[in-house]
């Protein structure tokens, strides 16, 4: 699939959404014809929005349960699918969504989680 078309395909289908109708149909327009002309369909459109971020934690070992509770809290709260990976001895948390809900959800994963491995509020 060509990703750039997919990219123009994106940015007319925003300036679809213009206060201009004339230049929305426009937009609209030339999206509809580029979208037939390259085989791409709405659900490619979307699906070209779904990317990943990863965020380190600090445990080094499974991750502890109060870990778990908080990525899965953080994903719903985003509209993400989260898992853990872990490479090399380091854990990390993989938020999956639509951009930029997965950044935002890694962001506040970060920022909400306690350094070191220590449970907040004496989450086991």
């Amino acid at each position: 699939m060509d990703k750039r078309a997919i990219n123009k395909i994106c940015k007319l289908l925003r300036l679809a959404q213009s206060d201009n109708p004339h230049e929305a149909a426009n937009a609209m327009r030339h999206a509809k014809a580029m979208m037939k002309k390259h085989g791409i369909s709405e659900d490619d459109i979307q699906l070209s929005e779904v990317k990943e971020t990863e965020t380190t934690t600090s445990s080094q070992n499974t991750p502890a349960h109060w870990m778990r509770v908080l990525a899965s809290t953080v994903a719903d709260a985003f509209g993400c699918r989260y898992f853990f990976r872990e490479t090399w001895g380091t854990n990390s948390v993989v938020f999956i969504g639509v951009h930029p809900h997965n950044e935002v959800a890694a962001y506040t994963f970060t920022h909400t989680a306690p350094s070191g491995n220590k449970s907040p509020l004496g989450i086991p």
